[in-house]
């Protein structure tokens, strides 16, 4: 009898990447983000000396933050395309990026959206005015973030 954890398909990675709230790159984000706008502000030195990006990294820091936050997205029936826009009182406020069917939590996903929008819990919407709803990250069964 084996102590090893039992092998899982991709499918069941990406679904508890999504629970976790953990954004990847070239899913939710790419070259053009900023790294405070990765949700992952410990992996960012303020203190270190010189690198390249630094001065970017530094000013962002310390005159007011970026303009969009990774945020957890609870969604009702069947999961749209990945791509699809996000509207905050009409207005772009960020594109679907990853998408799982939770067996835990449901129809969830994640999104890089403006800041704007301001903090979880809001109600967003499809491009065809399906609701969405923001939460916290990480997901949690009642939709609080942890």
């Amino acid at each position: 009898v084996s102590n090893a954890p039992a092998p899982v398909g991709a499918g069941a990675f990406e679904t508890a990447r999504i629970e976790d709230g953990e954004p990847a790159f070239g899913i939710d984000y790419g070259e053009e983000a900023l790294p405070q706008e990765t949700g992952d502000e410990a992996a960012i030195s303020y203190t270190k000396g010189c690198y390249l990006g630094q001065e970017v990294v530094a000013r962002v820091h310390y005159r007011g933050g970026v303009q969009r936050q990774p945020r957890g997205l609870r969604l009702a029936g069947e999961l749209p395309a990945p791509g699809g826009e996000l509207l905050c009182d009409g207005r772009p406020a960020g594109t679907l990026t990853s998408l799982a069917d939770s067996p835990d939590l449901g129809p969830i996903g994640l999104a890089l959206l403006h800041r704007r929008v301001g903090e979880p819990p809001a109600t967003l919407a499809l491009a065809d005015g399906t609701p969405v709803e923001m939460v916290a990250l990480p997901f949690t069964p009642t939709g609080v973030g942890g």
